[in-house]
């Protein structure tokens, strides 16, 4: 049953796959094993990192792991450092946080705006000197 795969505390109310109960641990077991990936490096990074970059930043890392995984796919090497399936989990992480952006929970991020002098879209308040500034309030100076 899925209680042997959830972590203390977790529930599932019913078998997602329609009855098919190993297809359903699998599942949890990937999905865990996604979340305690996500919990270490968080350890590690902290969420600031995904906050600068927003879902723009998000989406080209979530690309590179795509294009690792097309390459990698394609040519049948076996890869010298992370595998196949860690890259398949880190691409299920990268699409957490994109929703987590998305649903605006992640905290602290950033605003993404196109910038109407190049036309590219950049954090507000970044570096860059084509960056839209933040709008003033009325009465601001």
């Amino acid at each position: 049953m899925l209680k042997r795969v959830l972590p203390e505390g977790w529930l599932v109310q019913s078998c997602p796959s329609g009855g098919d109960s190993e297809l359903d641990e699998a599942m949890m077991r990937i999905f865990v094993e996604a979340f305690e990936l996500w919990a270490r490096k968080q350890r590690d990074y902290g969420p600031e990192n995904i906050a600068k970059a927003g879902e723009v930043g998000v989406s080209i890392r979530l690309n590179d792991k795509i294009e690792r995984l097309r390459t990698l796919l394609r040519s049948g090497k076996v890869p010298d450092n992370e595998s196949i399936r860690d890259t398949w989990i880190d691409v299920c992480v990268y699409g957490a946080i994109g929703v987590a952006l998305n649903d605006d929970t992640w905290p602290h991020a950033i605003a993404v705006v196109r910038c109407p002098t190049c036309g590219s879209p950049h954090a507000v308040g970044c570096s860059r000197d084509s960056v839209v500034e933040e709008p003033k309030v009325e009465g601001e100076k």
